[in-house]
């Protein structure tokens, strides 16, 4: 099979373009049958175990009045992670759609009010799912703990539930336009991150900035806090220090990448000679441990320049808590967001929060990022970036966990060492009995015996134990 970007052409038709997957699975018709499937096949799953959620509730049945045209929906927008990922989501799915002459239906989600994005409500569940293959996230690689492939395993709780037709989308094919009629569905729901590199929004790049204009109140407040500033010649200077839910995360997803503060300070110390009356914005979720580092810059955050939106945008919009999850409780992370998308100069950390922000910005001349290649921040430009940085990979397992280690270890003071060494230490056998597990699943007892005389047990970075029923089939042929 030969491949042209993101068209994937088998020698006997050229238009090839999703493959789809063959799932063998039985047809279950309750949820819980569904969550006993999948986590006989991902056995992490079973910490999620839960009733249906209210927003699958509001989209559990087919849809039956079908529209005229060829139509995408998205029921997981804002439903994978918090806003910045909603963000790069919903991004994609308007690009995608605007390129290829799809419609486009969406769940309530808080981007409706603070844009005022006002796109037709999802009507049901399409017969077709399309899964995100191509972003970094969504590869194998940045889940090597899973021992199974992630797309299988969303494609096999998607299918089992609610009996779907299952494609993959494996670039982002923003490129070159596809008629709608040519593609293997009509109607079909995107499910996943679609997180895209961004060189791929670049030529959208003006119908993305239109997309995400704040509502008129909440752009008026924000104007009304930095006017001063700008009226009095200020540079602007925005930092984004993420740590929270990166502490103690041990690197599970690959891209918790815990800065520490003097890499911001050493960056502000080579250009603030250079500014113009330079003020620093700091936003932060741990203010109690962030600000203090940054006192003798004089930081300026939302709250001291009385910058807040929670009371612009009602309750009823902010369907967090029906997600299970309490993500975010209000909208009083905006006012932070905004803020970053305003400054002249900007460091961002590995996080799609400040990343979507730095892609809106249209004002900023220097914008710096941590990397997991050494302590300094280095330029970028969001437009061709990665919305995310992973680990680099070591070819075995304990190669890979000692490289996670050091990195943790370089962000955390000297007094948390042990304790960090001691958390790490502990996922080589957690890695180890997570294969165990799923080799017993796989292959019985015969397969665990086996599977522990296997050196690459021990040793390989990445052990996969996705079930046979569950391969990728050939890739599938597109409408002529």
């Amino acid at each position: 099979m030969q491949s042209d970007g993101y068209l994937h052409r088998s020698s006997d038709d050229s238009r090839d373009f999703l493959r789809t997957k063959s799932f063998e699975l039985p047809r279950v018709r309750s949820m819980s049958a569904a969550h006993e499937l999948v986590t006989r096949v991902w056995p992490a799953k079973a910490r999620f175990s839960r009733p249906r959620l209210p927003w699958e509730r509001a989209v559990d049945g087919p849809v039956t009045d079908f529209p005229d045209r060829p139509t995408l929906s998205m029921i997981s927008l804002a439903r994978h992670g918090r806003f910045g990922n909603a963000v790069l989501q919903y991004a994609f799915l308007r690009c995608f759609a605007r390129l290829h002459g799809f419609r486009v239906e969406t769940p309530n989600w808080i981007g409706r009010e603070l844009f005022e994005l006002r796109d037709e409500a999802v009507r049901g569940r399409y017969p077709a799912v399309v899964l995100d293959a191509f972003s970094e996230i969504s590869r194998e690689g940045p889940s090597r703990g899973a021992c199974h492939d992630p797309a299988v395993v969303r494609a096999t709780e998607v299918g089992a539930r609610y009996g779907q037709s299952l494609f993959t989308l494996d670039a982002p094919g923003l490129d070159q336009a596809r008629a709608p009629g040519s593609w293997p569905f009509e109607h079909a729901d995107l499910e996943g991150l679609f997180m895209v590199n961004g060189r791929h929004l670049a030529p959208y790049r003006d119908f993305v900035l239109g997309l995400f204009r704040p509502i008129e109140p909440i752009s008026d407040r924000g104007m009304s806090a930095i006017r001063t500033l700008r009226e009095s010649g200020h540079t602007l200077v925005g930092v984004h220090v993420r740590q929270g839910d990166f502490r103690g995360s041990n690197l599970a997803q690959h891209f918790e990448l815990l800065t520490p503060v003097d890499s911001y300070l050493h960056w502000l110390s080579s250009i603030w000679p250079t500014l113009h009356k330079p003020v620093l914005i700091v936003c932060t979720d741990s203010p109690e441990v962030v600000l203090p580092a940054f006192r003798g810059l004089n930081p300026m955050t939302s709250g001291s320049m009385g910058f807040d939106v929670s009371d612009l945008v009602p309750p009823r919009a902010i369907d967090w808590s029906a997600t299970g999850r309490g993500y975010v409780p209000d909208a009083s992370f905006f006012a932070d967001w905004w803020l970053l998308t305003q400054c002249d100069a900007l460091a961002i950390s590995n996080s799609t929060f400040s990343y979507s922000a730095a892609l809106l910005n249209q004002a900023a001349r220097v914008m710096v990022r941590p990397t997991f290649e050494g302590p300094d921040l280095e330029p970028f430009d969001p437009w061709r970036s990665e919305p995310l940085l992973f680990v680099p990979r070591r070819r075995t397992l304990p190669g890979d966990l000692a490289r996670k280690m050091s990195i943790a270890l370089e962000a955390s003071p000297r007094s948390e060492w042990l304790e960090v060494a001691m958390s790490h230490f502990q996922l080589y056998p957690r890695a180890l009995e997570r294969r165990r597990r799923a080799a017993r699943r796989a292959g019985g007892r015969l397969g665990l015996i086996l599977e522990l005389f296997d050196p690459r047990h021990y040793l390989a970075a990445e052990r996969r134990f996705d079930l046979p029923s569950a391969a990728p089939a050939r890739a599938s042929r597109a409408r002529g």
